[in-house]
């Protein structure tokens, strides 16, 4: 348990480290240097995983040293890119990090380096072929570019990437992880799951550490409706902030235009672009507009939902996170469970039936060191490509296996 000093590893440790090298990452290294770097959790642990994968405390602080010298001195922010251009002109060349996306424009394919905000970027076709995500949506990676002009382009567009490393998974491979699983006990696997969102399952009830699974669900599975109500503090909207890139958490208001995309079909909205969307208090959406209540349960009832004279469809999960401030108890005596909901929602039986879980947030303690762990877990973007894949197949027959229920059987809402 963390409690500044780290801890020996343990069989699991050993046991992840050897299946899956190069996947793992000690987690209270990601929170030392997250603290006092704004940069994504997923680059933050592959520069970890690259310097600092090691058992030797010393070779770890030397190792913590390099990823600070490269997060100050390569890590590019939006306001340094005229700083980086620049870097890139004088000296010829330069080695960043940056999110870079890859578009076709004629028959050429150019990059663009969002920090470095530059949206004519040569690359060579070889890394467009290699990491086919270049082209969906884009990825993060270590590049290294270079400065060339000759007299036919006349000065334009002589940024010129010369390598380019992804520090996000390229590919996955679902069957290879299976495979992988298959080494793990069901008791074993539980923990390395906790331990990979950033908690130390070693003091949790098997019940505590399935409850903090439920929030993954929405990730691995589409069209989830998932609410969790609970007192503040608990970390419940952390995993759709944190451990995916497929994810978009809604602080504030919201229109319906940006929820289900606009009436003329020109810009599609955010449950056909993300796999989750999760609104950081639900009590926002008392604000919103009736009309965004009103899409949503027909969303939330079928995943389809109507623009105009068309019908559309999407994937993305829809969860929900509130603050209860009443203790349990009161709660109950004085109404019901969803007393902390708008009331456009909280008595409309209508959509709280579309609801596929109810995670009872109260029985989650409040974050404090000794709940964070010091042992490896899965680097969160392996994390996200392995639930992002479950996306794609569909077990819900699994249930008719083992229950019966007396008709025609058929997989009940949770």
């Amino acid at each position: 348990m963390s409690n500044g000093i780290p801890s020996a590893r343990d069989l699991l440790d050993n046991k992840a480290n050897q299946l899956f090298a190069g996947k793992v990452v000690r987690k209270d290294l990601v929170r030392k240097v997250k603290v006092g770097a704004n940069v994504p959790v997923f680059v933050l642990e592959f520069l970890l995983g690259k310097y600092c994968a090691s058992s030797d405390e010393i070779a770890i602080q030397m190792g913590l040293q390099v990823v600070n010298d490269t997060l100050a001195n390569n890590y590019i922010r939006p306001d340094e890119s005229a700083k980086a251009q620049s870097k890139v002109k004088e000296s010829g060349r330069y080695s960043f990090i940056d999110k870079v996306k890859v578009r076709l424009v004629d028959s050429d394919y150019w990059a663009e380096g969002v920090n470095f905000n530059n949206k004519f970027l040569h690359i060579p076709s070889q890394y467009v072929r290699d990491y086919e995500r270049l082209l969906m949506g884009g990825v993060w990676a270590q590049v290294d570019m270079r400065f060339e002009t000759d007299e036919e382009s006349k000065g334009k567009n002589p940024f010129w990437i010369d390598k380019l490393v992804p520090i996000q998974i390229a590919t996955f491979d679902l069957d290879e992880y299976r495979n992988v699983r298959k080494q793990f006990t069901t008791d074993e696997w539980l923990d390395l799951i906790v331990r990979s969102m950033g908690y130390e399952p070693g003091e949790m009830s098997r019940r505590l550490k399935l409850l903090f699974l439920v929030r993954l669900i929405p990730l691995a599975e589409r069209n989830y409706n998932l609410v969790e109500l609970g007192p503040r503090g608990t970390g419940k909207s952390y995993v759709v902030q944190e451990v995916s890139p497929y994810t978009a958490l809604l602080t504030g208001g919201t229109t319906v235009a940006n929820l289900f995309g606009h009436m003329s079909g020109r810009q599609k909205g955010m449950v056909q672009i993300w796999d989750v969307v999760g609104f950081d208090e639900v009590a926002d959406l008392q604000k919103m507009p009736k009309e965004v209540i009103t899409t949503m349960k027909t969303y939330c009832e079928s995943g389809t939902f109507q623009r105009g004279q068309e019908a559309v469809a999407g994937d993305a999960s829809i969860a929900m996170f509130g603050n209860t401030n009443q203790p349990i108890d009161v709660m109950v005596q004085t109404g019901h469970l969803f007393a902390p909901m708008p009331d456009t929602i909280r008595d409309d039986m209508a959509f709280i039936d579309r609801l596929h879980f109810y995670l009872p947030g109260w029985e989650i303690p409040q974050m404090r060191n000794q709940l964070f762990t010091d042992h490896y877990g899965f680097v969160v973007d392996y994390l996200a490509e392995a639930l992002r894949d479950m996306r794609k197949h569909n077990f819900t027959e699994i249930i008719d296996r083992f229950f019966f229920d007396g008709g025609t059987p058929q997989c009940a809402r949770s």
